[in-house]
């Protein structure tokens, strides 16, 4: 005789990320003018600016948010 019929449950897993990092150029190399001082008179000098790189993280999706189906078996007890 059943006694519990069988049940489906849905069950969502997570997303499997991972965190991805580029190295980034936030500012191009640029002159500039600024006054100096050297042998004691001011001068104006063109300088030259590095360009500046930081480093950026970027979640990567490796595999994407699933719906797993669970089947609960039904259960049965025998009348004596």
């Amino acid at each position: 005789v059943m006694t519990v019929p069988a049940q489906v449950r849905y069950e969502v897993v997570p997303a499997v990320t991972r965190t991805v990092y580029h190295t980034v150029r936030v500012d191009g190399g640029s002159y500039s003018w600024e006054w100096r001082v050297i042998h004691g008179r001011r001068v104006l000098c063109k300088v030259w600016h590095k360009a500046r790189y930081e480093r950026v993280a970027e979640t990567a999706v490796i595999q994407p948010e699933r719906t797993r189906r669970v089947v609960i078996p039904a259960q049965y007890d025998s009348i004596a």
